[in-house]
């Protein structure tokens, strides 16, 4: 969204015609609100309050006295959500007005609140987050929502992450953001779910993805998935699995080499260092525990 808010206007009779939506809110209204985008909509507040509930807003609201309303015009939030935040956090204390932040709104509601960096609205939002995000949904929403940096709902991702590891993966593409997504459950400790089974997941998630084909065979696709884990390949523990089932991972197309294919294995038999090894990690993941 085109950030154009703040640009001041003469007030001009447009903006004072009864045919247009217009919401006052309290008794000292001496700041217009105009939308532009909504008909001309037309909302009228305290300044006064405003600045009280946002840095943004007390450095950008005129603090000068004018015997008439000034416009502001706001291009890039809709007037229902901006009106609804307006109503939140200035009258909260009178009435308890409800924030209706849901699956339709967040989106809009998370980059005004943001904007002006108004906590209350923020706090609502997590809220509803907090009980939206699921592993199902985790992966269509990440990409918008990780641009905000709210470390509540990253802890929320995170914790899903750990908790639903292969729900989530089946979910992913390999877009970049959905990438990062694997990246964190990659990178967790914990994981409620066995390294093979990781493994057999992004594998599967390659090859939903036009990045390899089952039975293949072919080095082109192994070099494909390779390319398309980068390093995240070497996230995976394959030190730490069995035998039979390290052998399983061999199985073409695999984005391990010949070279590490044959180090892992005598590791995994007889613990036997060397270079490709000392790339992995070493360390089981521990299991999370159920409630």
């Amino acid at each position: 969204m085109a950030d154009t808010s703040g640009k001041k206007r003469k007030p001009g009779p447009a903006s004072r015609t009864n045919k247009i939506p217009r919401k006052k809110f309290g008794y000292n209204g001496n700041i217009n609100f105009i939308f532009p985008n909504d008909d001309g909509a037309v909302l009228l507040a305290d300044k006064l309050k405003l600045m009280a509930v946002s840095e943004v807003w007390l450095n950008q609201l005129p603090r000068c006295e004018i015997s008439e309303p000034e416009d502001i015009t706001i291009e890039d939030i809709p007037y229902a959500v901006f009106s609804a935040m307006v109503d939140f956090v200035s009258y909260s204390d009178n009435g308890k007005p409800v924030l209706d932040v849901n699956e339709g709104n967040f989106q809009v509601f998370l980059y005004a609140a943001k904007k002006y960096f108004i906590y209350s609205v923020l706090h609502e939002i997590v809220k509803f987050l907090q009980n939206f995000i699921k592993a199902e949904n985790l992966a269509e929403h990440f990409e918008f929502i990780e641009r905000f940096d709210m470390q509540p709902i990253m802890e929320h991702f995170q914790a899903i992450c750990i908790r639903f590891p292969l729900h989530v993966i089946r979910t992913l593409n390999t877009s970049p953001p959905h990438k990062r997504i694997l990246q964190m459950i990659l990178e967790s400790p914990l994981l409620n779910c066995n390294e093979y089974s990781l493994f057999y997941e992004i594998m599967e998630m390659l090859i939903r993805d036009g990045k390899g084909h089952p039975g293949g065979g072919q080095n082109g696709e192994s070099d494909c998935m390779r390319r398309e884990l980068g390093r995240l390949l070497y996230l995976i523990r394959f030190p730490t699995m069995t035998i039979e089932e390290f052998i399983m991972c061999t199985e073409a197309p695999t984005p391990l080499t010949d070279k590490e294919a044959k180090d892992i294995l005598l590791w995994l038999n007889g613990q036997i260092y060397s270079s490709t090894i000392k790339k992995f990690n070493l360390k089981p993941r521990f299991p999370i525990a159920e409630p």
